[in-house]
């Protein structure tokens, strides 16, 4: 399993991309860019246009740290890849559950105050690619 970590933030008011997305209410729901095309901080690519999300839909937990051993601090009730594979991102709109902790949690993203998530991934397909600082590099799907 590899991790992407991708510093994103909360969409805006007017950027929200779902009805009845509420970060600032108690157990709301917020929609995040979870993963783009670009370059991570890592070095790697994933083309949007790669992601399989049918096993993540199965069981679309929302984990705290990649912690398999605590319980979810949320669910994603809708998950989609939008744009292309150069310019595409992959969007998730969380709900977070009723405890104490995942609330903190939802109440930190809402108010600004966190704004980085982590995906976690197999690649499927992967070619080595030379970034811009000339070190080699992956480009996954």
């Amino acid at each position: 399993m590899v991790t992407k970590w991708l510093s994103v933030r909360a969409l805006e008011a007017d950027e929200k991309l779902t009805e009845g997305v509420d970060g600032n209410s108690p157990g709301g729901r917020l929609t995040l860019v979870a993963s783009t095309s670009h370059e991570d901080r890592a070095g790697d690519v994933i083309n949007a246009s790669g992601w399989d999300l049918a096993a993540y839909r199965d069981n679309p937990v929302f984990l705290w740290a990649h912690d398999y051993r605590r319980p979810a601090i949320g669910k994603s009730v809708k998950t989609w890849v939008q744009g292309g594979p150069d310019a595409g991102r992959l969007m998730g709109t969380i709900e977070f559950a009723p405890t104490p902790f995942a609330q903190e949690i939802r109440s930190l993203y809402a108010s600004g105050f966190m704004w980085g998530v982590s995906v976690g991934f197999r690649a499927l397909e992967m070619e080595p690619r030379t970034g811009a600082s000339g070190r080699n590099r992956k480009s996954v799907r």
